[in-house]
């Protein structure tokens, strides 16, 4: 490849690079974590207004929301992030 450019997909080096807080991503952000969907992404934002605005301090508290389980939060912890404040919950 010496010399030569290197193709880049745009979509696929978003999908690398980019992290969702869960805390606050819309429903339309949301779906774009693998695996997740229009109604995991409609569920995870429903459990937000019903538990409070941050429920989420670790990745792995949104197995409490029906429908996702270890096998999607395998395919998308990597792409979480949550901001400081959450943490320290």
């Amino acid at each position: 490849w010496f010399g030569r450019d290197i193709p880049v997909w745009p979509d696929r080096l978003a999908e690398v690079v980019e992290r969702i807080d869960p805390n606050t991503a819309s429903v339309a952000s949301l779906q774009r974590l693998r695996g997740i969907g229009r109604a995991k992404a409609e569920a995870i934002v429903a459990y937000r207004r019903t538990h409070g605005g941050r429920p989420f301090a670790r990745a792995d508290d949104l197995t409490a929301v029906r429908g996702i389980g270890n096998g999607i939060m395998r395919r998308i912890h990597t792409h979480l992030t949550l901001p400081p404040s959450a943490k320290r919950r």
